[in-house]
């Protein structure tokens, strides 16, 4: 929950479901941008917490990518992970 006023100021919303609800939405609230392609989540410039919060395998939904069709064929990979039912999730579907 840290960080959610700055997040609030830099989408300019006080809706808390618009914050992180997409990658880039989510890269944007953590300050994350292309500068750092590359870069190990296990350096100094990412830091990526354990709070010890167990999700189970049924409850993780599984679609194809959304938003980039400028990847070919690869744009219709599965590779949309997110937790079913959560209101942070935007709703596109398969």
């Amino acid at each position: 929950m840290d960080g959610i006023e700055v997040m609030k100021k830099t989408h300019k919303t006080d809706v808390l479901r618009n914050l992180a609800s997409g990658p880039g939405k989510l890269c944007m609230a953590l300050g994350i941008n292309k500068k750092m392609n590359g870069h190990s989540i296990f350096g100094d410039e990412i830091y990526i917490e354990d709070r010890g919060e167990k999700i189970i395998a049924k409850d993780i939904a599984r679609a194809k990518r959304i938003g980039v069709d400028y990847a070919g064929i690869c744009a219709r990979y599965p590779w949309r992970f997110y937790i079913k039912n959560s209101k942070f999730v935007s709703n596109y579907t398969l």
